[in-house]
């Protein structure tokens, strides 16, 4: 039952939110982006921020790297990466640093609890009462953004759309300010506006890297990839240190079923900074796909030892730990990725697994039920159902998990033939004596 895509695009069934379905999401990943920052993450369960005190993380990112055009107007740090006024205000640059992370490779950059988040609001809605510049309103729409996306409702995405707009008022003539709303436009699918504000906003500033990039993130939303790949190029083009934008163009050629350019792109992520939990754990989702198991393992165990809050990376841990027979470690790191996300629906599939081969058939079905509930319709998941009930002498739910897995795959596949198999054996099983 392994996702479809890599673990940046959000597998299929792992959020319930329709945004984070394949193929759609990983451009909502960008929601934070800063021009030079380009930075992905995983949501985990929200705890308290560890803060110093000022109500900011306790992450020191360093300072800015702008490496891009140097604007006379916006001299200061972000003047020549984003094109608004405010990009002056010390108070708001510092914040800007810390939401944007314009270093964009900061291990711990985009993986900040969601209280965090909820702060850098409360910070800015201080900030924007004393003085509604655009560049405050710009990077409220990034946070609330962010908030929508690893938080419980959708509130947060329409704040985000007020804020783009207010921004875009305050700054008409800002790249960055119709970028931001024509991301916003994306996120609640209105695709015609979010071309017509993006494709503008390119044209107005073609120097800049976060037009470019939002541009690929849409195209990306409306499965063009070969375009959003393109896209990406341009943005690498002006700032070949925007290294995680090879994590977005890693993904389009994932998309396009390009598997060793996407590996490509993932890997000078992971070459040029080791300590990023996503660029490794991109890279072990290729190689697990290439069947290169050994190269997977060695990755995802880099991207747990770069940062071990990330449920997914867990989860594949424990599953190549199962596909190798080692069993308690198999389950040690699929209990650690259901602590993290309990609603891990591929977790729960492999901890079945776990309990199957341990012979506790009960724990078994009911780690396969959860993960059923999760998503719904994997074959993988009714095959292995019903054959744990075979094995529990429930024949009658066997046979209709079985048939569900038949009715969802195809001949060949092995969930399918696994199936017809097994209900072969209970047809065999239950065949009345002469």
């Amino acid at each position: 039952m392994l996702p479809s895509s890599p673990w940046g695009n959000n597998p299929a069934g792992l959020y319930n939110h329709p945004m984070f379905h394949p193929p759609v999401t990983a451009w909502l990943i960008a929601a934070c982006l800063g021009a030079a920052v380009l930075a992905a993450g995983c949501p985990t369960k929200p705890k308290p921020a560890d803060t110093t005190g000022t109500g900011f993380p306790a992450v020191e990112p360093g300072p800015p790297e702008v490496t891009l055009i140097t604007d006379e107007e916006y001299p200061q740090d972000w003047g020549g990466v984003i094109d608004m006024p405010g990009t002056d205000d010390p108070a708001l640059s510092l914040l800007a640093q810390r939401v944007l992370y314009p270093s964009g490779i900061d291990r711990h950059c985009d993986e900040l609890p969601y209280r965090a988040w909820e702060v850098f609001a409360e910070r800015l809605e201080e900030r924007i009462a004393e003085d509604e510049s655009a560049f405050a309103c710009w990077l409220m729409a990034q946070v609330q953004l962010r908030l929508w996306w690893c938080g419980p409702t959708d509130d947060p995405v329409y704040i985000a759309a007020d804020y783009a707009g207010r921004a875009l008022e305050l700054a008409p003539d800002s790249a960055c300010a119709l970028a931001a709303a024509a991301l916003t436009e994306s996120c609640l699918d209105n695709p015609d506006a979010a071309y017509e504000q993006i494709n503008a906003a390119v044209a107005l500033r073609p120097d800049l890297v976060f037009p470019w990039v939002i541009q690929g993130l849409i195209h990306r939303h409306n499965k063009d990839y070969t375009a959003a790949i393109e896209s990406y190029d341009r943005a690498l083009d002006l700032n070949i240190r925007a290294l995680v934008v090879n994590l977005y163009r890693g993904h389009a050629y994932w998309d396009l079923g390009e598997y060793e350019q996407a590996l490509a792109a993932y890997e000078i992520l992971a070459a040029q900074a080791p300590d990023y939990a996503l660029g490794q754990l991109n890279c072990a989702w290729v190689y697990y796909k290439l069947d290169r198991k050994d190269e997977a393992f060695s990755a995802v165990s880099r991207a747990v030892e770069c940062h071990d809050q990330i449920s997914e990376a867990h989860r594949l841990l424990g599953t190549i730990y199962y596909e190798r027979s080692e069993y308690e470690e198999a389950r040690r790191a699929l209990d650690w990725a259901l602590t993290l996300d309990p609603d891990n629906d591929n977790a729960h599939y492999y901890m079945g697994h776990y309990y199957y081969s341990s012979s506790l058939m009960g724990k078994a079905v009911d780690a396969y039920l959860r993960a059923n509930e999760l998503s719904p319709d994997e074959p993988e998941t009714y095959c292995s159902l019903g054959q744990a009930y075979q094995l529990m002498g429930d024949f009658e739910n066997a046979t209709a998990a079985l048939e569900k897995a038949i009715e969802l795959s195809d001949p060949g596949y092995w969930a399918y033939d696994e199936a017809v198999a097994s209900l072969a054996e209970i047809a065999a099983a239950t065949v009345e004596p002469e």
